[in-house]
């Protein structure tokens, strides 16, 4: 029986566990968070896609949240195929067992609502060394028959998704220049960059809080720019923050709305905000959340600030 008592040290592939360091000279297995960011760089593809003649067949559900994103996008109709069965690297859809329910709900996110048995849901199947397992972008993985079986003995009930309609068409299809199917890869969030600012004090007039270089691409993206953290200013200041995309060190004048920075002496309500960016091909450029006390001497403060930057070629 492999279930919940293995699936920690599934997790950690090396020292320990179930398996050791690989001989000299062969590569090393993937982590399982390895995994689902692989695939999503490379950009996924169903083996056998079901063209419009076949989907009348198939049961169509519809997709929400984000555990699959950028391969499954919230609101997208997904085909899923009863008379398949599932190979690594599909994403297939199953039937919450009551264990893997309770399991979920156990560490539910803040405004998440329960699970119940029996809801839909997608992940991505891989088999890992001999283990059926779903994973999602969060770096979560699970044994197949956690999440869909009521007896870890059992078989798993997976189905795969044979075609994606999103915005009124199909992502995938038997020839590539029927459908989009290769705009998949480079729709994908292909590089998420991010980094932390434990603390800040300015001055100055104005000043990078916290800052994201990215080198020029091949291609034109959306880069999805998302700032978070503890922001205040001292009492008389007019310091505002916002995400900023720079040029020649400042701002060039294409910014979100500002940041709601407490004007107390003391750390404020943590804030977030959250902008795209459309970056021509061949342009490097740098993200910035920036800071603006509107008078020199004014401090503007900050402390446990986190930037990230999900490029979305296109």
């Amino acid at each position: 029986m492999l279930d919940i008592d293995m699936l920690d040290q599934l997790a950690r592939p090396f020292g320990g566990g179930i398996y050791t360091l690989t001989e000299v000279g062969r590569p090393k297995p993937l982590c399982l968070n390895e995994i689902f960011a692989r695939v999503s760089s490379n950009g996924w593809n169903p083996r056998n896609p079901a063209p419009e003649s076949e989907l009348s067949r198939l049961e169509r559900s519809l997709a929400s949240g984000t555990c699959l994103n950028p391969l499954l996008l919230d609101s997208d109709e997904i085909y899923i195929d009863h008379d398949a069965h599932p190979v690594p690297g599909d994403i297939v859809a199953f039937r919450l067992s009551r264990r893997g329910c309770e399991a979920q709900n156990s560490d539910l996110p803040a405004g998440q609502s329960p699970w119940n048995p029996g809801d839909r849901w997608a992940k991505l199947f891989v088999d890992y060394h001999g283990t059926q397992m779903l994973l999602d972008r969060h770096g979560r993985s699970a044994t197949a028959t956690l999440m869909a079986c009521e007896n870890p003995n059992d078989t798993p009930i997976l189905h795969p998704v044979r075609n994606i309609r999103r915005d009124g068409r199909l992502l995938f299809g038997s020839h590539p220049n029927t459908f989009h199917c290769t705009d998949i890869a480079v729709n994908g969030a292909t590089d998420i960059i991010w980094t932390s600012v434990p603390s800040y004090s300015g001055s100055v007039i104005s000043d990078s809080i916290a800052s994201i270089a990215v080198s020029a691409k091949s291609v034109a993206y959306t880069a999805t720019v998302t700032a978070s953290g503890d922001l205040w200013k001292t009492l008389g200041a007019s310091a505002v923050c916002y995400l900023a995309q720079l040029s020649g060190g400042v701002p060039s004048g294409v910014t979100s709305q500002p940041f709601n920075v407490v004007a107390t002496a003391s750390p404020g309500t943590r804030v977030a905000i959250v902008f795209a960016f459309s970056v021509p091909a061949s342009t490097a450029t740098t993200f910035a959340l920036w800071y603006s006390s509107g008078t020199v001497g004014n401090f503007g403060l900050a402390a446990n600030v986190d930037l990230r930057v999900d490029i979305i070629k296109r």
